[in-house]
């Protein structure tokens, strides 16, 4: 499945150093998970403020087959630690999704009946 990735910068100038940054992030997520259909990461410099600096706020939405995942973090002064913030964030819901997945798969696959012998039960007769 092609993936779309999107980066927005909001009240700065983009960044080809932090795109990057961002992208080798994206190319991680895609490595664990090969449903993903998208990601946008919006990165934004809030306005500055006397006491805290100029904090940064990144937001991931991704997207995958039934399911939305969204994360914003809000980080002081320093954008790569609001990017890996966010990313750990976004990482550990997608985690959360694929054991889901992988557990209600194994439960289906413990339910189903097995072989010849799975039949033969059924109708009253033993395999031996």
């Amino acid at each position: 499945m092609k993936q779309r990735f999107e980066i927005r910068f909001h009240g700065m100038e983009a960044s080809r150093t932090v795109e990057l940054a961002v992208r080798e992030k994206m190319e991680k997520l895609v490595l664990r998970c090969e449903d993903l259909i998208a990601c946008r990461v919006e990165i934004e410099l809030q306005h500055k403020h006397l006491r805290h600096g100029m904090p940064y706020l990144v937001r991931i939405d991704l997207r995958l087959p039934r399911h939305e995942l969204t994360v914003s973090r809000l980080r002081h002064d320093d954008v790569d630690a609001a990017l890996w913030d966010a990313f750990e964030g976004i990482c550990r819901q997608l985690e959360d999704v694929l054991r889901a997945q992988r557990s209600c798969l194994g439960a289906r696959r413990l339910s189903l009946p097995r072989g010849e012998a799975a039949g033969l039960e059924e109708e009253g007769t033993s395999a031996c």
